[in-house]
């Protein structure tokens, strides 16, 4: 038989030595780490901490030693901000099961000031050869408090955003481009066309308009994208089958390298008809002025004429007038007293003068002129 080569034992100096060094090492990585870590006994009490849990905790090891996770000092507090029930922390949780419980977030008052900490903690039993139930458990703790407060500040963020387009007038929306779709929107959107909002996500920009106007839409939407906003007036027709004017109004938006662009819509349907309500109203006004029996005119500051009834022109010959001075129309002399009499109505208010004028045909004529600012 061939004689093999046998490793010889370790000297119990050298066993030793390399023993002692292996506890140095892990006793450094444990003295150093960032991440704390807590031992319990059975019952639930202290029995060490390393230096990280010492300093998230705010606690020293003598501080700590033989505290329960039953403390009231602990204040501990779920993620939602209620109380969070000492029996239903993770070591204890593992301590009375045998099973490891991972990832649980708690946020713990750490002293002084009584701020509270948060921590994302993890939970291990420990068992002793032939034995099953846990002598002591060992719990990691991550100290989340930056995160936390910056997902605060985010949510408050994100809070503030949906309230500020919730209280918009109108309709707001967020679309992708270039394949136009809805993917963000505001109540008054769903409330107002009559959609719920399972029908609203992926809609196209041109859904909400007649097939005519739908080309006008993005020619409108590519005026966005290249030049940064637009804006256009257009009918939205709802679920319904009814449609009112809005108008709708974009802004090109990037993030995380995609394109998007967004705006509000606002009903103008109000303002639509007090437009058509006017021009009616001026209408009328131009007819009856245009019909009057007497002569009417306006002029601005400086003199020059804004408008002249019919009965003035047919009357003195006058072809075209707006834009004319008295001056041009009428005789140096009467068109000197005419706008001294015109100043004096600006100056001090209504008057009412008699003014004798040669017509077109050279015939004395002789006004009773009310004249006002």
């Amino acid at each position: 038989l061939r004689e093999t080569a046998q490793p010889r034992p370790a000297a119990p100096l050298e066993a030793v030595r390399i023993l002692r060094e292996s506890e140095a090492r892990f006793r450094t990585l444990f003295e150093t780490m960032a991440q704390g870590v807590v031992y319990q006994d059975a019952t639930g009490g202290i029995i060490f901490a390393n230096p990280a849990a010492q300093r998230i905790l705010g606690l020293t090891l003598d501080q700590m030693q033989g505290r329960t996770s039953a403390d009231p000092r602990w204040k501990a507090i779920r993620e939602d901000g209620s109380e969070f029930p000492g029996q239903d922390h993770p070591a204890m949780i593992a301590l009375r099961t045998g099973q490891p419980v991972r990832d649980v977030v708690m946020g713990v008052c750490q002293p002084p000031g009584d701020r509270h900490r948060w921590i994302n903690v993890n939970a291990v039993p420990q068992f002793r050869p032939g034995e099953t139930a846990p002598f002591q458990v060992y719990a990691t703790l991550d100290d989340i408090t930056e995160r936390k407060r910056a997902e605060s500040a985010l949510q408050q963020e994100q809070r503030f955003a949906q309230a500020l387009l919730e209280s918009l007038p109108g309709i707001f929306y967020l679309y992708t481009y270039p394949e136009c779709r809805l993917v963000l929107w505001n109540k008054q959107h769903e409330l107002l066309l009559g959609y719920e909002a399972d029908e609203m996500k992926g809609r196209h920009v041109t859904a909400w308009h007649a097939a005519e106007s739908r080309d006008g839409v993005m020619n409108t939407v590519e005026m966005v994208m290249k030049t940064g906003s637009a804006s256009m007036e257009g009918s939205l027709f709802t679920k319904a089958g009814g449609s009112s004017p809005w108008l709708l109004t974009g802004v090109r938006f990037e993030s995380q390298g995609r394109s998007y662009f967004m705006g509000i819509g606002i009903d103008i349907t109000e303002r639509k008809r007090a437009e058509a309500a006017l021009r009616e109203s001026e209408e009328r006004f131009a007819v009856f002025m245009e019909n009057l029996p007497a002569g009417a005119f306006m002029k601005d500051v400086p003199g020059q004429v804004v408008f002249a009834n019919r009965y003035l022109r047919d009357l003195f010959g006058w072809g075209e007038v707006i834009g004319r001075t008295t001056r041009e129309l009428l005789p140096t002399e009467l068109a000197a007293r005419m706008e001294q009499a015109d100043r004096e109505v600006l100056a001090r208010g209504p008057t009412t003068l008699t003014e004798q004028i040669r017509d077109a045909v050279n015939r004395e004529r002789i006004f009773q002129t009310s004249k006002f600012p």
